[in-house]
């Protein structure tokens, strides 16, 4: 004997049937929100390029300033051991 089931049922449409399904667009309301979006996206790269810039020059003089501080320290080392090998 075979087991028989019920069709799936459409639950949105059942409990809700005067929800349209398809929804009209305003066409030049629509040009405005996608020219807003493409704009916001324009602004947060300008900003992310100029970011990025401030974050590598960040980078570059922190490694300077640590090379230096490297070598003065090198450097004040040997002064050190070469009065110590003198004395």
């Amino acid at each position: 004997m075979e087991s028989a089931t019920f069709p799936a049922a459409d639950l949105a449409g059942e409990l809700n049937p005067s929800k349209p399904k398809n929804f009209p667009v305003d066409p030049l309301s629509s040009d405005v929100d996608t020219s807003k979006e493409l704009q916001k996206l324009a602004n947060a790269r300008a900003e992310g390029k100029e970011e990025g810039k401030r974050e590598v020059m960040q980078n570059v003089k922190s490694t300077f300033l640590i090379s230096g501080l490297i070598v003065a320290i090198v450097a004040t080392s040997f002064v050190v051991v070469k009065k110590l090998k003198e004395t």
